[in-house]
């Protein structure tokens, strides 16, 4: 099972904002219902499927921040195993190349 995720953290700028979701619904012209569902998911510890590119910018417009405030990106253990293997392979070949010169 692929545990990596890039996450939402919608409810952290909300508060950090010190505002309401109803607010940022109404501000945004996001529906309620699709907040909801994000924050939703973000407390029982699920990851968003997919989120619009133009929700995300219109969440930072309203929340006055960055998307780097609204999502976070965790590495799992298959990904981090797939990372050293691609660096195993270049390592292999840059040994192949070298010997080649000699």
């Amino acid at each position: 099972m692929n545990t990596s995720m890039i996450a939402t953290k919608l409810n952290e700028a909300v508060k950090r904002q010190g505002v309401t979701l109803y607010w940022v619904a109404r501000n945004s012209g996001i529906p309620y219902p699709t907040l909801w569902t994000i924050c939703q998911k973000e407390n029982a510890g699920e990851t968003q499927e997919s989120i619009n590119l133009s929700v995300l910018s219109r969440l930072c417009t309203v929340l006055e921040c960055t998307p780097n405030d609204l999502l976070h990106y965790k590495v799992s253990d298959e990904d981090k195993a797939l990372l050293m293997l691609i660096k195993t392979r270049g390592a292999k070949k840059a040994a192949k190349e070298k010997g080649r010169k000699k």
